[in-house]
């Protein structure tokens, strides 16, 4: 989880230069096809949906982390684990409504540099209800919970 959570935010703390890094290799590519995989990729990495998952699960990487780390304890009792599941089950669950921190500072900046449709109202979107479904449906198959 650790490394999946640092590469996001160096992602997230390196965007402006890796715009412009990107731009600049389509730009100046050597072969059409350095061109074209640049240009993919730039266009992916402004895509505001690209965007908005990358703080949408900077959010869900920091719920799991923080479980993942209580986990690897050596005090943790077995009969901790349920309780342990269900606070992340509800963290995640509390996600559903209100936005965490990450998403809050995406909603928030200036997207005019993004491409692809407006954010629906976070409490509607789509996205987010199917992610943390997904989530739901693997905590529950990972540890039995239902």
């Amino acid at each position: 989880m650790a490394i999946r959570t640092h590469a996001l935010k160096l992602i997230k703390q390196n965007y402006e230069p890796l715009v412009a890094m990107l731009e600049n290799a389509a730009s100046r590519a050597s072969t059409p096809e350095e061109t074209c995989k640049a240009k993919a990729m730039l266009k992916d990495i402004k895509s505001r949906h690209i965007v908005k998952f990358l703080h949408l699960m900077l959010d869900i990487l920091q719920i799991i982390t923080a479980t993942s780390k209580i986990f690897q304890t050596h005090n943790l009792m077995l009969t901790d684990g349920p309780s342990v599941i269900a606070e992340t089950q509800m963290s995640i669950c509390v996600l559903r409504t209100t936005m965490g921190m990450n998403m809050a500072t995406f909603t928030t900046s200036d997207q005019s540099q993004l491409t692809g449709p407006e954010l629906a109202a976070y409490k509607d979107d789509n996205d987010v209800q199917v992610l943390r479904q997904t989530i739901d449906k693997y905590l529950e198959k990972r540890f039995n919970t239902h």
